[in-house]
């Protein structure tokens, strides 16, 4: 139904990066909003970024041109993701989980910008 079910932050621009439930600490530079189903599906390779951005199931604001970075993290994601057994409940908390596991300094200094997603329902 559209409705926020969860925020994430990756941050590729401070120390050696972080991944945290929750809005950005500092002003995001480009926040991305999209449905649980849809996350997973565009993680996982089954829905193009500007097909789902053309759409209208991938909301980008603030630097659009930064999304184009997330290629690099997300485009190479191999999991089939389940039902989370977190708190969230979500699919996107066990992605955001595997990105987490894939931020390092290099990347920080690659990408340089704040992330934030917004999870719908």
């Amino acid at each position: 139904d559209g409705k926020p079910a969860g925020t994430w932050t990756v941050d590729l621009k401070n120390g050696s990066g972080s991944v945290y439930e929750g809005a950005a600490k500092e002003k995001a530079g480009c926040t991305l909003t999209l449905s649980d189903d849809d996350f997973v599906a565009l993680v996982s390779g089954k829905l193009d970024s500007m097909k789902a951005f053309m759409s209208g199931k991938l909301k980008v604001g603030g630097n659009v041109m930064l999304a184009q970075k997330l290629k690099g993290i997300l485009g190479n994601q191999t999991l089939q993701p389940q039902p989370a057994a977190g708190t969230s409940g979500l699919q996107a908390e066990q992605v955001f989980a595997e990105i987490k596991g894939r931020v390092d300094a290099a990347l920080v200094k690659k990408v340089n910008a704040i992330f934030q997603w917004t999870i719908t329902k």
